[in-house]
């Protein structure tokens, strides 16, 4: 199954972004958070056919959010497969176990992710990871997207 946030005009889009999680209403979370701060988005609930389709245009995702834990496939294995394929695609990984981005890298070296997300999803920490920085752009963020999730609209 998958659903995508591309209804919006395309010019509009800073860029495409993969989410792969067996979790359909986590990933609605990921997704509309992203859609509103002006990304495009394919969702994918299974881990194979996202690679799958990463193999065939790997140049089409500017990132990729991807679950920890999967059937079938974790969000690690995912990553280190699609670091063979493209070494400088942005890989975030969302998870509920709560560790500090520091405590990651070390337990975690080689782990081939760029950032980490906890769910539940908050937007601000979401489009931090996204852009890679500290700083928001809080200009593309409204107060509501701040709270992280209770319910979607």
């Amino acid at each position: 199954m998958t659903f995508s946030s591309d209804s919006v005009r395309k010019e509009r889009w800073k860029g495409r972004i993969m989410v792969v999680d067996d979790d359909e209403g986590a990933a609605k979370v990921v997704t509309w958070i992203l859609s509103r701060n002006q990304y495009s988005t394919k969702f994918f609930r299974e881990p194979r056919k996202a690679l799958e389709e990463f193999k065939r245009n790997p140049k089409r995702y500017m990132a990729i959010v991807v679950d920890a834990r999967m059937p079938g496939m974790t969000g690690f294995e995912f990553a280190r497969r699609v670091r063979r394929l493209c070494a400088e695609i942005r890989i975030i990984l969302l998870t509920d176990f709560e560790i500090s981005k520091s405590e990651f890298k070390k337990v975690f070296p080689s782990s081939q992710i760029d950032d980490i997300v906890l769910k539940p999803t908050a937007a601000q920490q979401l489009m931090q990871a996204v852009m890679g920085t500290t700083k928001v752009d809080n200009e593309r963020l409204s107060n509501e997207d701040l709270h992280g999730y209770q319910s979607v609209p």
